[in-house]
């Protein structure tokens, strides 16, 4: 097993592919996690529409950094992160 995810990184490392991803902050959750976007638009502070846990349940969460990466320094791997939705509307957030 140890074997084949050696083998996975070193494939994710030979990948130049540049990847958004963007620390989120959930509500009432004390750890932040990883999600991808192709949004360029989105700033730190926004709010935005995420999917979370097994069964992929909408939350809101803040964007606390948004970090540019390729496969060689991504802090999560790509092929397993999930992309956030959209930003979040005023209702939502409220």
């Amino acid at each position: 097993l140890e074997k084949g995810r050696a083998e996975h990184r070193e494939i994710r490392k030979s990948d130049k592919t540049i990847n958004i991803f963007c620390l989120v902050k959930l509500n009432n959750l004390d750890k932040p996690f990883y999600f991808l976007t192709k949004d360029e638009s989105l700033l730190t502070e926004d709010f935005v529409v995420v999917p979370f846990g097994a069964n992929n349940k909408e939350f809101i969460g803040k964007i606390i950094s948004i970090e540019k990466h390729t496969g060689e320094t991504e802090p999560f791997p790509a092929d397993k992160a999930k992309y956030i939705l959209r930003k979040a509307n005023a209702e939502e957030i409220e």
